[in-house]
């Protein structure tokens, strides 16, 4: 994902942790949102299923992303 948006926006994206945070506070948002607003119909059951996904697969590889000091892994 970062290396497509980089070659879209023609952009050297470092390899640190922060530049993961957007799209975490992003997704924070999304799934408080679908599971406070919208969980009593399909859609939002789906959406936070789905969100706690994407989340957990970040979570599980985010020590694979150089920069990531061992502590954080």
């Amino acid at each position: 994902m970062v290396a497509a948006y980089a070659a879209a926006a023609n952009a050297e994206i470092p390899s640190a942790p922060w530049v993961f945070g957007g799209w975490v506070a992003a997704l924070g948002g999304w799934l408080a949102y679908n599971a406070t607003e919208r969980i009593a119909s399909d859609v939002g059951r789906e959406e936070t299923r789905l969100t706690c996904i994407r989340l957990l697969a970040l979570h599980n590889s985010f020590g694979n992303y150089p920069g990531v000091p061992e502590r954080d892994r």
